[in-house]
């Protein structure tokens, strides 16, 4: 199902034993375009921190529009290691993480979540662990050095930090991103949605995600993979 990221903004995450918080930002990375966290707001019970919430907690069937249920207790959540979000988040953490809750680590294979094109957490009590690599399952020694050698470095982008840029095609600005559109079966970004009123004729067009050739931050430019023609006559946003 597709999920407008502007309409997930302000909507609840609830776990097994009450209210986590509420949906700030979302965070995918720029070498597969999947979402990989929610940020979420927790408001007073701890203090307004911040936290990531990863898919492979979230139980869409049972969500709405206003709230989605994770599973998850609020003190996994509490228990979570602390991230700055206005830091990027860097590989090393996100190891952190994924230890804390028991989840495979993501990059650790050839499909977008590891070893499966979903985010579905194994039976960890079924998995042999080893000490030696701080709780990761075995296997993943080789991933685990990788992703140690690239600890300061961050893939993961914030949807909220995109919305506003400029959209870049190939021959000039084709308009500005207003949206993003989330696939929840398999967490892919599907398409920017992109408002052309002020460069071209045609309002807002959904361009596919897959046609980003980059993000220029200082810029606050989308540099895409097509010309202002072909931006122009993409499918209507609805």
């Amino acid at each position: 199902m597709l999920h407008k990221f502007t309409q997930w903004r302000g909507a609840s995450v609830t776990a097994s034993d009450g209210e986590v918080g509420t949906i700030e930002d979302v965070y995918f990375d720029d070498e597969h375009l999947h979402v990989r966290y929610l940020v979420v707001d927790t408001g007073n019970w701890l203090n307004s921190r911040r936290v990531l919430v990863s898919p492979y907690a979230m139980r869409m069937a049972e969500s709405t529009d206003t709230q989605i249920p994770v599973d998850l207790t609020r003190s996994q959540v509490e228990d979570s290691p602390p991230v700055e979000t206005e830091q990027p988040v860097s590989r090393l953490y996100e190891m952190a993480y994924a230890d804390h809750y028991r989840y495979p680590y993501y990059w650790s294979g050839p499909l977008a979540w590891g070893a499966t094109a979903h985010p579905v957490a194994p039976d960890m009590g079924a998995v042999e662990m080893s000490p030696a690599a701080g709780g990761a399952p075995i296997g993943l020694s080789e991933a685990s050095q990788q992703a140690l050698d690239a600890a300061h470095r961050s893939h993961l982008h914030s949807c909220q930090e995109i919305i506003g840029y400029q959209a870049e095609a190939l021959d000039g600005s084709a308009g500005r991103i207003d949206d993003i559109l989330i696939n929840d079966d398999g967490w892919c970004v599907e398409h920017f949605v992109v408002d052309t009123r002020r460069w071209l004729p045609g309002g807002q067009v959904t361009v596919p995600a897959e046609d980003m050739l980059s993000i220029n931050w200082g810029a606050r430019e989308v540099h895409l993979d097509a010309d202002k023609q072909t931006v122009r006559h993409s499918p209507k946003a609805r």
